[in-house]
């Protein structure tokens, strides 16, 4: 008989065949031998609707090293953007919406169009990018990188320039073009460049930040 039991036991384990009563499983707390559950199945834990076994009751489980859902959302930096500053010839600031409580600001110095990004308590800024006084503001767009909804790096498309004394050199003569991709807080260690000539440089740039995110959170 008591082989019978065990048969049917290792039956119901195997293909997930429980009866759930107030949260017990009947086959196995009433009276179907616990203790040949716990020597045969000891080391296992089983799942159901999510929920595990663990050999005496189900209990409610999260998911285990859920990868993250990665998404951009993109930002302009002309439309919606707004400007302070310029008075006696004085440098002029945008700040531009961002994500979440993050911003663009853009600043011209003598020789350059300075991007940071930042909150707008202005603590702790990151270097974006340093482009000449004409980069293209209206063509290009800053993309934020998302990992479940929440922002953790940023893409803008960069240009190098021709430069004397390590000062852009002006009329403009662009030698390439870049990806430039930064971390924000928590996440600096993310900064590296793609060539944006690079056969499928966008999604180059993408997957290199995921794979970035990764290492940080060690969850993908």
């Amino acid at each position: 008989m008591k082989k019978i039991i065990a048969l049917i036991l290792s039956v119901a384990l195997n293909f997930g065949f429980f009866i759930e009563t107030d949260g017990q499983p009947s086959l196995l707390n009433n009276f179907w031998a616990p203790d040949l559950v716990q020597k045969s199945h000891s080391a296992k834990t089983f799942a159901t609707e999510g929920k595990e076994f663990d050999g005496n009751n189900f209990v409610k489980t999260e998911r285990k090293n859920k990868k993250p859902k990665f998404s951009s959302i993109y930002t302009g930096l002309i439309a919606g953007c707004r400007s302070s500053g310029g008075e006696n010839g004085g440098h002029v600031s945008t700040f531009c919406k961002g994500v979440g409580n993050y911003r663009i600001h853009v600043f011209d110095s003598a020789t350059t169009l300075e991007f940071l990004v930042e909150t707008p308590d202005r603590e702790d800024p990151i270097q974006l990018a340093s482009q000449s006084l004409n980069y293209n503001t209206k063509r290009n767009k800053v993309e934020w990188r998302m990992a479940d909804g929440v922002p953790f790096a940023v893409i803008l498309r960069t240009n190098t320039y021709k430069t004397k004394d390590d000062v852009i050199d002006y009329p403009v003569k662009i030698t390439g073009e870049f990806l430039v991709v930064k971390g924000l807080q928590g996440y600096e260690t993310i900064d590296f460049e793609v060539n944006a000539k690079t056969l499928q440089a966008n999604q180059k740039a993408r997957r290199q930040a995921e794979a970035a995110f990764c290492q940080i959170k060690k969850n993908c």
